[in-house]
């Protein structure tokens, strides 16, 4: 999953969350 957020002055703000795709899950178990 991809999550994109802000945090300002301790508040979190969700901008997307969506499944992640192939290649992004291989980027990210590369490393």
């Amino acid at each position: 999953m991809i999550v994109s957020y802000t945090e300002r002055d301790n508040v979190i703000r969700l901008i997307s969350a969506r499944e992640a795709g192939r290649k992004e899950k291989e980027a990210y178990e590369e490393g």
